[in-house]
């Protein structure tokens, strides 16, 4: 049973406008790509809280239908809570694998997601899988991270901190993780062993908000899905050390809405 159900998941939605804040500028950049018109049908891959569904519910309209898939039950709670607070009835949420889950109704005219396509176990599959989900000329239009090294609201403080601390051994790059989707080359082929065409990766860079200050940054660090493993056993002595130290890495960036950090994305355009 994945993470994602449990720990990863609750993390997630317990922190969920926080989360919403962080990665803002790419849900808005992606529902621009996308381009939602009034009623359309919209799948939203790995929806998480809901953002991206919400936003492209409102564009879509009432006429229109949006269905977000996800596989955490906390996180699918604030998806729902969030879409009956603003009265988008026609936005709707179901708890399952994206991977292998396919619409008992119409299929989709577009399908998207926010950094969700990464955590494919075997992603040729999965797209195959979703592509089967989709109508003939179907847009599939996705954002996923670029390298840890374009990344600096992960490689400023996470560096820092290795200085005290060493992260754990890297292993497989093409792994399920944020960064799986690195290799925009290897993305490409992906989609065309799974039978899209049109593809096309655009390098996107945009802001990531990652704390209202120094302080409060290396503190989410920490509880980050990240910072669980990395210091899960560490002495406590070495962890403070590290998170003083990732603090201090980020302070020169503090702002007055707090501190945002460059990051480097592909956005990722492919037809069904």
């Amino acid at each position: 049973m994945s993470d994602w159900e449990h720990e990863a998941g609750a993390h997630w939605a317990d922190n969920a406008d926080r989360y919403t804040r962080v990665l803002r500028h790419y849900g808005a950049l992606l529902v621009d790509a996308l381009a939602p018109a009034p009623g359309e049908r919209v799948l939203d891959i790995g929806c998480g809280n809901g953002d991206l569904s919400l936003a492209t519910g409102r564009a879509v309209g009432h006429g229109g239908a949006v269905l977000g898939v996800d596989l955490s039950p906390d996180m699918l709670a604030v998806a729902r809570g969030r879409a009956e607070a603003e009265g988008l009835h026609h936005v709707e949420f179901v708890q399952a694998d994206a991977a292998s889950w396919r619409t008992p109704t119409a299929p989709f005219a577009a399908a998207t997601s926010r950094f969700g396509v990464m955590f494919f176990d075997e992603p040729a599959a999965a797209f195959a899988n979703l592509r089967g989900s989709m109508v003939p000329g179907a847009r599939l239009v996705f954002v996923c991270w670029q390298s840890l090294l374009d990344n600096e609201w992960m490689l400023l403080p996470a560096a820092a901190a290795s200085e005290v601390l060493a992260p754990p051994p890297p292993g497989d790059p093409t792994a399920p993780g944020p960064f799986a989707f690195a290799d925009g080359d290897r993305v490409a082929a992906l989609l065309t062993e799974a039978g899209f065409g049109g593809i096309d990766l655009e390098a996107v860079s945009a802001p990531v908000w990652v704390g209202h200050d120094a302080d409060d940054a290396a503190g989410f660090l920490r509880d980050s899905g990240v910072g669980r493993t990395w210091f899960a056993d560490a002495p406590p002595a070495l962890v403070d050390e590290a998170l003083a130290r990732a603090a201090d890495a980020v302070r020169p960036h503090e702002g007055p809405d707090g501190i945002e950090l460059g990051g480097a994305a592909w956005l990722v355009r492919a037809t069904a």
